[in-house]
């Protein structure tokens, strides 16, 4: 991922211009990385962006859950279908 050097701001600058730096990141999809003594301590994103970045954790979990569970296998074993039925049927 590359980081534009003007996206960095400091809580100085951040608090001068709060307002329009929200404007710029809720309304504009823009990013800012707030630094402190040159350390990166923050990221400001708009609310939309940062729901679709859970979404796409959320899906990539999902993703992660359905392979460990293609690659284990079947936790019990496998019942066929007329197994199933004819189980169904003796217990009514």
């Amino acid at each position: 991922m590359s980081v534009a050097t003007q996206n960095f701001i400091t809580p100085t600058e951040l608090q001068r211009t709060l307002f329009r730096v929200l404007d710029r990141v809720g309304h504009h999809g823009e990013t800012r990385i707030v630094m402190k003594r040159a350390q990166p301590q923050a990221v400001l994103l708009g609310y939309t962006r940062y729901a679709e970045l859970l979404d796409a954790l959320d899906a990539l979990e999902d993703s992660t859950e359905a392979m460990r569970a293609i690659r284990e296998g079947p936790r019990t074993p496998l019942v066929s279908w007329k197994t199933m039925k004819h189980r169904y049927h003796r217990e009514r």
